[in-house]
């Protein structure tokens, strides 16, 4: 199981999930989502909150590295910085 691909579509997935838990955990789910992202463009907070959601892969990261799964931080660390370009993309060109 020790494979860049996984690593990749854990770190693609693994910002998603966050950026849903710390929707959740901010509005309770009381909104929807567009709701929430309409939110957080009026903030010019969108972007940010997708950064912070990639810390998350910081800590898979850190776990792979440490036990060995060289190729499955690879993985992660190449979603990481493609995600880090779309923050890019997104705080520049379309806030």
């Amino acid at each position: 199981m020790n494979r860049t691909i996984v690593g990749f579509l854990l770190g693609l997935f693994l910002p998603v999930i966050t950026m849903w838990v710390l929707y959740e955990y901010s509005y309770g789910g009381g909104r929807s989502f567009g709701e929430f992202y309409d939110a957080m463009i009026m903030l010019d907070s969108f972007s940010t909150m997708m950064a912070v959601s990639c810390l998350s892969n910081l800590a898979v990261f850190t776990f792979c590295a440490f036990t060995d799964n060289l190729k499955i931080a690879r993985g992660i660390m190449l979603s990481t910085v493609l995600w880090g370009i779309v923050v890019m993309v997104f705080k520049f060109c379309i806030q």
